[in-house]
């Protein structure tokens, strides 16, 4: 029977044979080449660029608060200033928010913006059909949900939801020129392009609560994903994890912008011409497209049917290229030579167009919806198209007077060539162009449908970006308030070009130098880049954060507060559509009209409401107020007092002025004033002023500071 005895104290140890000497030193010299390899791997590599990834984009989501809180002294200042910081539509977004985190129940709150009669008076609407707020009632929802409230002010909950979407979106555009360039680098110059061209970039830190600050993130992320699914030929499985991811961002975008379906127009543009030239397979693109037919479909049903999702082009268009597509077959177009392919790439493209206007012209007919025909006539009327007498008409007259659509001013050109993000883009731009069409045309000489093909055939991610951002490029050169579009994916471009590993392996190779020499150059050259824009632009972005202001609006606040203190809850107020915003979230109260234009009903509404600031009697603008059933109108000196222009007519006063048919103060085209007559009726909004006799029996001054007066619409005696 075996026992344990006690271990003697005086044993002697063995001593240690040479064979295991050779196994330990073995078992080192594997650990150490176990160690050299994983240093020089793409498991560092990626850890290494996921630290910086994630650390450079939460930077940029903080810096994006803080540079709100710099702007506004948010932190300090009361509740009605922070709400009157939500500048014009922002303003009117947020208050659905409000409205369902203060609703006695979820359930009331949904009711109230589904049955909703204080945003038109008179009218009752179903806010989450017409407008996409969607969003405030995920949020409002996770506020009510969450155990949160005694922690974190609804209003905070609302705007640090929207830096920390930054957050994320700078790791996507960080994560995307990765992808593009096969180096984390492209997404160090990347971010720091985006740094240092903050106010081309975004402008969620002054106006957090538009639709594009929900929107943009996603549309990256979309783009990155397609770029991802473009590029490689995956599995079964991971395909379609990738075509879920895809179609999730692209439901989100198209669910949170109401203008995401012209975005989306030009993304089908681009994947239909990389098809077309046969660098995408037609497969893929049709999986796209497909996305994106369920997108805009599902938007509809959960806009209870919102008929300019169904009567948007890039809905018939993409019905169009699906046709044509079946026409086609399974493969590309078969080219034989550079003129045929040329032939063929024309005449698919024509009759996908004419094909996709048919279409769109049947569902209007169909729909038998008008909401979007103001945009219409503004993009006739921005190039020239209408006649001069039809650019008088007011939506148009509104659209192109307002500073978000009119072309790219060349200051904002300049900052971006101050900064090195402009030649950079633009060098990367030609470059790549230049590349694509010697791709196609080498394609198409040697009419060779097996391999990858030459040049850019190899990355379809490229060329789908290279046009993808050409696009966004000639849409924000005509409209500016699509420079926050085009500028992410100027960085992103310029960014993935100058570190783009294929480009510097092409060019050691060319010069025959050594793998690790070339390597050391590359990663020199690129550092040295982003030394020299850091010297230039840092010190102008450490300024900028140290500049330290805070928002002071008195009569604005004191407008509100009396309308609160000294209104009945169901009265109405008539005014700008800009300061009505703000009435109808700082205080509840009913108003005529509001900035979200996209409805007829609503822009005839606002021509008479804008009666208050014409060349009208007493007696008619008191009609006008009576058919809209408003109690009190809100006079704007800023408005009604604004120097004339030359040759601008873009003041308020002058634009309405203008749909009457009267003369503005401000002088015009001889061509522009046929038909416009002289009056020598005063304007309303400074004759009621002094409120001679015709003017005192109708309206009566209820209120009075240095930028308002507000006037109570008297009944008709």
């Amino acid at each position: 029977m075996a026992t344990v005895r006690r271990r003697r104290q005086d044993r002697k140890e063995v001593p240690t044979s040479k064979t295991d000497k050779k196994s330990v030193a073995l078992i080192r010299n594997a650990a150490a080449e176990m160690l050299k390899r994983f240093l020089s791997s793409s498991i560092l590599h990626f850890l290494v660029g996921a630290t910086i990834c994630v650390y450079l984009g939460a930077k940029w989501g903080m810096q994006m608060r803080q540079f709100h809180e710099n702007d506004m002294f948010f932190s300090e200042i009361k509740e009605v200033e922070r709400e009157i910081s939500f500048r014009t539509e922002a303003g009117l977004y947020y208050s659905y928010y409000k409205e369902l985190v203060q609703a006695r129940t979820w359930t009331d709150g949904i009711y109230s913006l589904m049955y909703d009669n204080v945003t038109e008076h008179l009218r009752t609407v179903n806010i989450i059909e017409r407008f996409n707020i969607h969003q405030e009632i995920i949020l409002g929802t996770l506020y009510r949900v969450l155990p949160i409230q005694h922690l974190v002010e609804p209003v905070y909950f609302y705007i640090d939801t929207v830096f920390s979407l930054y957050g994320l979106y700078g790791m996507t555009l960080f994560g995307l020129s990765w992808l593009l360039s096969g180096t984390f680098l492209g997404g160090v110059v990347t971010l720091a392009f985006v740094f240092f061209n903050r106010g081309e970039v975004t402008r969620v830190y002054f106006t957090m609560a538009l639709r594009e600050s929900f929107a943009f993130p996603f549309i990256y992320i979309q783009l990155g994903l397609t770029a991802l699914y473009l590029r490689y030929n995956v599995g079964s499985k991971t395909k379609w994890a990738l075509l879920s991811a895809i179609f999730a961002t692209t439901l989100a975008f198209v669910l949170f912008w109401q203008f995401a379906q012209f975005i989306l127009l030009l993304q089908a543009f681009a994947l239909f011409a990389v098809q077309l030239v046969g660098i995408a397979s037609t497969k893929k693109i049709k999986n796209l497209f497909l996305i994106h037919v369920a997108s805009l479909l599902i938007v509809c049903v959960l806009q209870f049917g919102n008929t300019m999702v169904l009567q948007s082009f890039v809905l018939s268009f993409i019905t169009a290229s699906l046709l044509v597509f079946a026409v086609q077959g399974s493969e590309n177009i078969k080219v034989t030579s550079v003129l045929n392919g040329i032939l063929k790439v024309v005449g698919y493209g024509c009759v996908t167009v004419i094909l996709g206007f048919a279409i769109h012209s049947l569902a209007k007919f169909i729909v038998n919806a008008d909401s979007d025909e103001h945009i219409t006539n503004f993009v006739k009327a921005k190039f020239g198209i209408l006649d001069p007498r039809e650019m008088r008409d007011f939506d148009v007259l509104l659209y192109l007077c307002n500073e978000g659509f009119i072309f790219l001013p060349k200051f904002v050109l300049d900052n971006m060539w101050g900064t090195f993000l402009l030649p950079t883009y633009a060098l990367v731009l030609l470059m790549g162009t230049l590349t694509l069409i010697v791709s196609v045309l080498v394609k198409w000489h040697s009419s060779s449908s097996n391999g990858d093909g030459p040049l850019l055939y190899a990355r379809p991610d490229w060329s789908y970006l290279l046009v993808q951002t050409t696009l966004y490029g000639i849409l924000a050169l005509t409209t500016r308030r699509f420079i926050y579009l085009w500028a992410p994916s100027m960085c992103v471009v310029a960014g993935a070009g100058i570190c783009n590993c294929t480009v510097w392996k092409w060019a050691w190779e060319k010069v025959k130098a050594h793998v690790v020499v070339g390597k050391i150059c590359q990663y020199g050259i690129i550092l040295a880049f982003i030394g020299l824009i850091s010297y230039l632009c840092l010190p102008r972005l450490t300024n900028d954060l140290q500049q330290l202001r805070e928002f002071w609006d008195p009569d604005t606040v004191e407008l509100m507060e009396w309308i609160k203190n000294s209104t009945a809850p169901t009265a109405s107020f008539a005014g700008s559509m800009q300061l009505l915003a703000g009435v109808k979230l700082c205080t509840g109260r009913h108003v005529t009209n509001h900035p979200h234009y996209e409805n007829k009903w609503l822009r005839e509404r606002t021509k008479k409401s804008g009666q208050i600031y014409a060349r009208q009697s007493a007696a008619k603008v008191h009609a006008f107020m009576k058919e809209i059933d408003a109690h009190y109108i809100i006079v704007e000196d800023s408005i009604c007092l604004s120097s004339p222009k030359p040759e601008q007519h873009c003041r308020f006063p002058d634009v309405i002025d203008i749909y009457n048919g009267h003369m503005p103060d401000e002088k015009v085209h001889a061509d522009y004033a046929k038909g416009l007559k002289q009056t020598k009726t005063p304007r309303f909004c400074d004759e009621v002023r002094y409120l001679a006799p015709p003017y005192r029996k109708r309206f009566h001054l209820v209120m009075e500071n240095r930028t308002f007066r507000v006037y109570e619409v008297l009944p008709q005696k």
